[in-house]
């Protein structure tokens, strides 16, 4: 259903909503992107503001684009997990640079992003400088969604 509902709030049915979800956890940190809603990613700072007290953030707009096409009991799909999803948010750990895993062309698959979210785990820490996480792996704390709310 596009847009809200046409009501008294509505009259002439051209509202539309923004959804909001914090990203918490790394188990919900792998996103799909849908530019039929718009959908966008906010990377927002829990340590600095701008000259406005808001915090700074940047925006990430995701390319429309398939998600890894082969099939999900391939070998390829094994090894390139982390091509399910446009978007993976995690903490920064020194022990997990690469999204596909260590040394991926010696293993049968398994390993890399889908692995590394797979362990339970926080995101970021509220106003926290030791639970930071990192802008290089496209971490996140927040998802923005330009969909209709009910």
């Amino acid at each position: 259903m596009p847009g809200l509902p046409i009501g008294p709030g509505n009259p002439f049915g051209n509202a539309i909503a923004q959804t909001v979800t914090r990203l918490t956890s790394e188990s919900a940190g792998g996103r799909s992107c849908d530019a039929s809603r718009g959908r966008v990613w906010r990377v927002i700072s829990t340590e600095r503001a701008n000259r406005f007290g808001r915090p700074t953030a940047f925006t990430l707009h995701p390319e429309p684009h398939p998600a890894l096409l082969a099939h999900p009991d391939s070998p390829l799909a094994a090894r390139a997990g982390f091509a399910t999803r446009a978007l993976w948010v995690t903490r920064y750990d020194p022990a997990q640079r690469y999204t596909a895993g260590d040394l991926v062309n010696q293993r049968p698959g398994g390993g890399g992003l889908p692995g590394y979210v797979a362990r339970p785990g926080r995101v970021a820490a509220r106003g926290g400088g030791q639970d930071r996480a990192d802008p290089h792996r496209a971490a996140s704390s927040f998802s923005r969604s330009f969909s209709p709310s009910r």
